[in-house]
């Protein structure tokens, strides 16, 4: 007992932005643990080509959200609650949500007219676009809600919403799928009604549109922002999601639905390595800006360089334990998919180190930046899988979606660097000699350790060894985690 109130004790002496960040990062530890159970669970549940269909589905489903939402819930909504800080929220919330809606029935409304080649090359029918549709109007809502809580860092709702939220949209189709078809319609619509509801209550409770009509000016002042401020940023997440979703729609249109199955599980395991890094930008955003209104540049670099230090070697062990991983929770048909795993997961770190960059230039709003990088790095994707694919098969996206990653860092360097000269800032904010070494580090060792997976003792003592340097530099880690206390 006595332990327990010293570890309370320490625990309640941390300001409110570590607090956040430790409970943003456990929330995402249990969602993404959510997440690999349920896909160790469908994956025996659904037969692999069916599995395959779903995976094709929820890449379609992003690319739809981006375009009949702008994801203006997200960027634009995200920044202009610094903007008009000093305005009403109420208002400037009901404002984007009633954006967001106009924008997402116009979309559905042109879908449904060319619904017929649509269907037919997605494999996605009447019913699931008009789910898709109702659950995308109420999605805005939720996504707002959870961003104010995670600005003022008022953690606690905001984790028990979104854990609640990924175990129903897990143990709903669960249930539907053991007493019914077991297909990837079955499972696909059952998840969307599911995400429509709860998204509902969310967007009910912020959806005052009655307030606008006495702030017709204010509303027409943030239409105007929202929409300058995204319309690039559409590009940009469209390109993104190419990094991320395109190459299965590829490799199911170029090889087949067994395959995309393969990669997508393993995909999915690559992409483990995101929780750290979701959960710190989930809080880091908001504090760069705070800090970037400060003109603290310097704390920025200095605090990233050593996040990207640490997030390096975590992705270095994760590659180490791959392995185990898949042959643990994954039936033995899905191995092959292991290949998959190391470029996956060494392109996470530099989704990470992009968006570093990306914060700057969208803190001083020149997100038409992000347009140009997005176009020309969606642009050699599909040219590099189509080739890739052709030549090597689907483990190929894999290495193509890491050269993406990295052009994407790379060229928005170069854009935050002219951002920054255009805004008067005359101050470096990350160091690039720093981040090269890292960077490059990180990419040799992913080669190495990918070429010692057959041997299971040499992958076991570099296990030990990355712990034991951990535990040799426990006190820079430390240091790191003071730093943060004291970004209030």
């Amino acid at each position: 007992m006595l332990m327990i109130k010293i570890i309370l004790k320490k625990y309640r002496s941390f300001p409110v932005t570590v607090r956040a960040v430790f409970w943003f990062t456990i929330c995402n530890l249990i969602i993404k643990g959510i997440g690999f159970i349920s896909s160790f669970i469908f994956t025996r549940m659904m037969p692999q080509d069916q599995y395959g269909i779903l995976s094709l589905f929820i890449s379609y489903e992003h690319i739809i959200l981006v375009l009949a939402t702008w994801e203006i819930q997200l960027g634009a909504y995200t920044r202009g609650l610094f903007k008009y800080k000093e305005n009403n929220l109420e208002t400037f919330t009901s404002s984007m949500l009633l954006l967001t809606n106009v924008l997402t029935i116009i979309f559905f409304g042109i879908l449904f007219i060319f619904r017929t080649p649509f269907t037919s090359f997605t494999g996605i029918g009447e019913p699931i676009m008009l789910i898709m549709c109702i659950s995308f109007i109420f999605n805005p809502g939720y996504t707002a809600w959870i961003t104010r809580k995670r600005i003022h860092y008022d953690y606690k709702p905001a984790v028990i919403a979104t854990v609640l939220f990924a175990v129903l949209n897990v143990a709903v189709p669960v249930i539907v799928l053991l007493f019914t078809p077991r297909t990837a319609n079955v499972k696909y619509i059952s998840t969307l009604i599911v995400s429509a509801i709860f998204w509902f209550l969310f967007w009910v409770k912020s959806a005052k549109y009655n307030t606008l009509l006495k702030n017709k000016e204010n509303v027409k002042e943030y239409w105007k922002f929202m929409l300058a401020y995204e319309a690039p940023l559409v590009v940009h997440s469209l390109s993104y999601f190419v990094l991320n979703q395109a190459d299965r729609i590829m490799i199911g249109r170029m090889v087949g639905n067994e395959e995309t199955a393969l990669y997508s599980v393993a995909y999915s395991i690559a992409f483990i390595v995101t929780i750290l890094q979701t959960s710190l930008d989930q809080v880091l955003q908001p504090w760069r800006y705070h800090k970037l209104d400060a003109k603290e540049y310097r704390r920025i670099g200095s605090i990233s360089n050593s996040i990207l230090i640490i997030y390096g070697g975590l992705i270095a062990l994760f590659i180490l334990v791959a392995p185990e991983i898949m042959r643990i929770f994954y039936p033995a048909s899905y191995y092959d998919g292991i290949w998959c795993i190391p470029p996956v997961a060494t392109g996470a770190f530099f989704m990470f180190l992009y968006s570093l960059f990306v914060g700057v230039e969208s803190y001083y709003e020149k997100t038409k930046y992000v347009l140009y990088v997005s176009l020309a790095c969606g642009t050699i994707n599909i040219i590099l899988n189509y080739f890739g694919i052709l030549s090597f098969g689907y483990i190929a996206c894999a290495y193509t979606t890491l050269i993406c990653y990295i052009l994407f860092a790379v060229g928005h360097y170069f854009f935050m660097k002219r951002t920054l000269k255009l805004s008067g800032v005359n101050e470096s904010i990350y160091n690039i000699k720093t981040i090269l070494i890292i960077g490059v580090g990180v990419l040799v060792v992913s080669i190495l350790f990918t070429l010692i997976y057959p041997y299971i003792i040499v992958r076991y003592v570099l296990i030990a060894l990355i712990g034991l340097i951990g535990y040799i530099n426990r006190d820079k880690i430390v240091k790191l985690y003071k730093d943060l206390k004291n970004k209030t």
